[in-house]
């Protein structure tokens, strides 16, 4: 049950970081780069709601944190990487008519195995903070 509900959190999340992306590539941003700052900023906000909220963390641990922020970090620049390729893949291919709508379908791929493992790892370090 809680992962329905923690689909509800990271779909605010996802709503969040796509909004910003769509905002970063439609200003010119490169689609990795534009995926780096906006799922940082989704990631970091799900995270702390999760917690607090989901897994009724009570209290807040820096190290618990700083572990979520190096994991979340690494996943954001792995996907970024998996995104910027799959964006110019679809786009050199002319699969879709522009390059923002590639950035965009190339996130959308990607969402749910990264919110699988954030959701694995959110659960994990909840545990022992009630």
């Amino acid at each position: 049950m809680k992962a329905l509900v923690y689909v509800g959190f990271a779909g605010s999340g996802w709503v969040l970081d796509m909004a910003l992306f769509w905002c970063l590539v439609s200003a010119g941003l490169a689609p990795g780069l534009a995926n780096l700052v906006s799922a940082s900023i989704a990631a970091m906000t799900v995270y702390w709601a999760a917690q607090r909220f989901l897994f009724g963390a009570t209290t807040f641990s820096g190290r618990r944190f700083l572990t979520y922020l190096a994991y979340t970090e690494a996943n954001i620049v792995f996907w970024a990487f998996v995104i910027q390729l799959l964006a110019g893949f679809l786009w050199d291919k002319g699969w879709l008519p522009a390059e923002t709508s590639a950035a965009l379908a190339a996130k959308v791929l990607v969402t749910p195995l990264s919110l699988a493992s954030n959701y694995l790892v959110t659960r994990f370090l909840a545990q022992g903070q009630r």
